[in-house]
């Protein structure tokens, strides 16, 4: 379910099963408030995430909520803001979720949570909070810049998160 160029639009009550590659859950690409609530998602790609792919569309990418969501990543990322970032990024809130088993373990970028700018860009006041991560192949959460990335990461919170296991975060 890919939004693209949206404002006031929620997302509520949809179940989401995908397994091939590139079959993304909930990709909010260039939008303004957005509300995705009450959403499940498996598939074989990054499942909740924010990214700002197209530099032509003349909108803020900001105030956008994701709540009392459950995501099962098997080949990619479970929630949060993902390479695709030719625009700044801000506001961005995860709150009361769930990630239930992050399997893939194919290239390092990989995690439960995450924030991975690919381009030049600031990317800002993202919030997760009531997270519970069950199980993390990789990482239950990882943040950098991605492809020798100039962005600006800054002011990302992380409040109450609970994670079930002994990996590592990055």
């Amino acid at each position: 379910l890919t939004a693209t160029n949206c404002d006031n639009l929620t997302i509520e009550d949809v179940i989401i099963f995908g397994y091939r590659t590139n079959s993304d859950g909930y990709a909010i690409c260039s939008c303004e408030d957005v509300v995705v609530k009450n959403c499940f998602a498996r598939s074989g790609d990054d499942l909740f995430e924010v990214k700002s792919m197209y530099p032509t569309y003349d909108k803020a990418i900001e105030n956008i909520l994701f709540i009392n969501n459950n995501a099962w990543p098997d080949k990619a990322r479970g929630m949060g803001i993902i390479s695709e970032s030719v625009r700044d990024i801000k506001d961005i809130t995860y709150k009361n979720c769930s990630i239930g088993f992050a399997s893939a373990t194919w290239m390092d970028d990989l995690g439960s949570i995450v924030v991975y700018p690919a381009n030049d860009s600031e990317v800002s006041n993202i919030n997760f909070e009531n997270i519970e991560i069950y199980s993390s192949a990789l990482y239950p959460i990882a943040i950098k810049n991605l492809n020798d990335s100039k962005s600006i990461i800054k002011d990302i919170t992380f409040k109450n998160i609970h994670i079930y296991d002994d990996k590592p975060i990055k």
